[in-house]
């Protein structure tokens, strides 16, 4: 996964390595006024320390600089220190404040789960003091309880902060976890995407060069073909004057075939009644053939019965002829035969 298009995981996993705040930075300062000088409240960072399992937030709140011990019981739930006092807070065990003056003995609020003591009062052992002085120090811590009350409210409305800030922590620790998740699942989806982006854009240029390669045979075949579409138009274009010199010539020669046909017509009418007309003439030549033939064919039958009758005449004199000569003969032999 490439750093360069996922930033915000990046970011994410710095945040995680880093140990952020919750919501960075919680500062509170509380003032407070007396007679000797300014009290300085700090409330220092709350960091929060993520682990595997929980986050712990812990909240450390610097010293509270007071101005002088308490003397008198301005509220019932405070109680005056003596040297190194301290005035307990209820409150879970995650803040602790503690209330210091340059020049008098510290006094420090702890968050425990009891409640306020009561402040007791002291007897100074060193002689009674004026009543100016005393008021002045009843004002003192008068305001002092105050800005403690303040910083007891103050502490507990960051307490309830801080346990909202936890949870909403919790929340979004595991938001962030699904987003990475997200994220993650979302990378290898990119990653497979892009592989495959890769080998089809690989596939499609191949294609592409073969289809270029083909559109540029395409081409110079289209190119071949207008050649000799334009070789054939000129070539028709000269068929086209010799057909249509060609087709005048045989008009006229169909012309000249039709007027020489009109005239073989007239001809041909002209012999064919001249035909008829012989037609005619012979069926009444052949007719008086006929009436002619048929006497001639009576006539004939006469003359070859005439005929037949000669003939036998004929025979019958030959063969009387012939035996006179034999009789003649046999005569003529007998005296020859009887002269020798």
């Amino acid at each position: 996964m490439k750093r360069s298009k996922f930033p915000i995981l990046y970011k994410m996993n710095g945040a995680k390595k880093k140990k952020n705040p919750t919501d960075d930075l919680l500062e509170i300062i509380l003032d407070s006024e007396t007679h000797a000088g300014d009290t300085d409240v700090t409330v220092s960072r709350v960091k929060e320390k993520p682990s595997e399992d929980e986050i712990s937030d812990k909240t450390q709140v610097s010293r509270l600089h007071s101005l002088n011990p308490l003397k008198q019981d301005p509220l019932p739930s405070l109680k005056k220190p003596s040297g190194d006092s301290t005035l307990q807070v209820p409150k879970k065990n995650l803040v602790d404040v503690t209330v210091t003056h340059s020049s008098r003995p510290p006094l420090q609020v702890v968050s425990t789960q009891e409640g306020y003591k009561q402040p007791e009062k002291k007897s100074q052992l060193g002689g009674s003091t004026s009543s100016p002085a005393r008021l002045s120090e009843d004002h003192a811590d008068l305001r002092q309880a105050e800005s403690l009350k303040m910083a007891q409210q103050t502490i507990l409305r960051l307490e309830r902060e801080v346990e909202k800030l936890v949870h909403e922590n919790h929340e979004l620790s595991s938001a962030a976890t699904v987003f990475r998740n997200r994220v993650d699942e979302l990378a290898g989806q990119l990653d497979r995407l892009e592989r495959k982006l890769q080998d089809q854009s690989g596939i499609y240029t191949d294609e592409k060069n073969v289809l270029e390669n083909q559109l540029a045979s395409k081409k110079r075949q289209v190119g071949e073909l207008e050649a000799k579409n334009k070789e054939l138009e000129s070539r028709i274009q000269v068929d086209l004057r010799q057909v249509r010199s060609r087709e005048r010539e045989l008009e006229n020669r169909l012309e000249i075939a039709k007027l020489e046909n009109v005239s073989l017509l007239r001809s041909k009418d002209e012999l064919i009644l001249d035909l008829k007309k012989r037609i005619e003439q012979m069926e009444g030549d052949q007719e008086s053939y006929r009436m002619k033939a048929k006497d001639l064919l009576v006539k004939l039958d006469e003359k070859q019965d005439q005929i037949r009758r000669v003939m036998k005449a004929l025979k019958l004199a030959v063969t009387m002829l012939e035996a006179e000569e034999n009789t003649e003969g046999s005569d003529g032999k007998g005296s020859g035969d009887e002269d020798k």
